[in-house]
Parts: structure tokens; C-alpha cells; sequence
């Protein structure tokens, strides 16, 4: 998803990322590659979950958040969800850095350095920023 967000987002309006921190890659490196909403992420950090959150519309509109203009709705679900990436941020750095310590080996090295390199290079490599 990132990726595409990147693209668009350079595609569009010549905007380049750099030091993004990616919640969903934080997590699946987190967690072993599983993958998971955000709404089930923020729960198994114990933060509060986006109540305006719908999943539902998406299987009558495949393009929800391409319609414009943006209803109220989408606005509410968009900042409520941005308003727990803060918090979201903080407490998947404490976990990597138990993770971290609980490793050992190449994995903590190679978790430390795919984290570097996505940290360090922003969207301008994605196979290097991807590559774990």
C-alpha cells in the first residue's frame, strides 16, 4: 500500500517520501509477516480503534477513495485514522527495539538494516527499501 501511495503521490503532484515510517511493514516484520488492518494493529498496540472505520463499502465501491469530492465521512475516517498513527509509531519502535534485544544472529541484523535503509533512502529504491 505504501508503495502506491508513494507513486501516486510522485505521479501526481511530484511529491518524493523520505523517512516514512510504515506502519503496516513495521508490523509484518513485527509479527513475522503477518498481515494486518489498521484497526487490528492499533488493537494489538492496546490503542483505541477508528470507530468510523467501515470496511463494508468497499464491497459496493472497489474506488470508495477515489470518488470526489470527499464526504464527511471519508474525512472523519481518514482523520481518525491519522490520529492514532502517532501513538501507533511510538509503540512499534518499543516493540522493535525488544524484538531487537530478543534476537539474535543475522535476524536482528537484517531487521536493523532493512529498517535502516527504508529509513535512510525514503521512496527512491523500492527494492532495496522491500527487500527484508
Amino acid at each position: 500500500y505504501f508503495l502506491f501511495d508513494s507513486l501516486a503521490l510522485f505521479a501526481e503532484v511530484g511529491i518524493t517520501l523520505r523517512n516514512v515510517h510504515d506502519t503496516m511493514a513495521w508490523q509484518q516484520v513485527l509479527l513475522g509477516g503477518e498481515r494486518m488492518t489498521l484497526n487490528r494493529t492499533l488493537a494489538h498496540h492496546g490503542i483505541a480503534i477508528n470507530g468510523v472505520h467501515n470496511n463494508d463499502v468497499y464491497k459496493t465501491n472497489k474506488a470508495f477513495w477515489a470518488e470526489r469530492p470527499l464526504t464527511v465521512k471519508m474525512i472523519e475516517w481518514a482523520s481518525a485514522d491519522v490520529a492514532a498513527l502517532f501513538t501507533l509509531r511510538e509503540r512499534q519502535s518499543v516493540g522493535a527495539s525488544h524484538a531487537q534485544a530478543a534476537r539474535s544472529g543475522w535476524k536482528a541484523k537484517r531487521i536493523s538494516r532493512a529498517f535502516a535503509t527504508r529509513s535512510a533512502t525514503g521512496c527512491t529504491s523500492a527494492s532495496r527499501r522491500w527487500a527484508l
